[in-house]
């Protein structure tokens, strides 16, 4: 439940920052004037014009009307006017999001649960663990001894002259960091490990068998 109203919380902060953060005008001024000066251009750019130095070897036909460049006219002005929409999707137009009918019909149900439906619970159902009182774990005690996945570098054991001074000085071997889940304190190299056997689901039974 808890993880439930955690991302519930997520999305809508997600949803709030995307309508308050608009995008940079800049970005959509520049796509505005890039198109319709493209396309400007195109107009003059694209015309095929009726010249007499070489009529003798001409084999281009003349174009009346241009297909391509209206193809290409109403295709990226398309596009831009579906990126209009997009910059505001919770607006007020008819392709919008109904914003207006999510918020009172999620406002209506908040009030309902609170004001009618409080003392409405639904009645308890037995499900498959219902009756079982000691968890059967998937692992032995001695499995659950072993490191999972230890992180231990490429030169843990590799002896230094620090460690020969130290081990001369106190008579101790050289020492690693341990970074499993049972200790975070400077472990030696043997590494032994006091098995403690605890109840409830997941961990050991109560008899403290595996």
């Amino acid at each position: 439940m808890l993880e439930k109203m955690r991302q519930f919380r997520v999305n809508v902060l997600n949803l709030t920052l995307y309508d308050w953060v608009p995008v940079p005008l800049g970005y959509t001024q520049v796509v505005h004037v890039a198109v319709r000066s493209y396309f400007a251009v195109a107009l003059f750019g694209r015309q095929y014009l009726s010249t007499t130095r070489y009529i003798p070897m001409s084999k281009t036909i003349d174009l009346y009307v241009p297909i391509m460049t209206i193809l290409q006219f109403t295709f990226f002005i398309g596009w831009m006017k579906v990126a209009e929409v997009l910059l505001n999707p919770l607006g007020e137009d008819d392709d919008d999001f109904e914003c207006n009918y999510i918020l009172d019909r999620n406002l209506q149900v908040g009030f309902n649960i609170v004001d009618d439906a409080y003392d409405n619970l639904p009645s308890p159902e037995k499900d498959p663990f219902w009756d079982v009182h000691c968890t059967q774990v998937k692992y032995t005690s001695e499995a659950a001894e072993r490191d999972v996945n230890p992180i231990v570098g490429s030169c843990a054991y590799l002896p230094t002259d620090f460690d020969k001074v130290r081990e001369s000085e106190c008579g101790c071997g050289p020492r690693r960091r341990s970074t499993s889940g049972r200790s975070l304190a400077w472990d030696t190299a043997s590494d032994i490990i006091v098995p403690v056997l605890r109840d409830g689901p997941g961990r050991f039974c109560c008899n403290g068998s595996a």
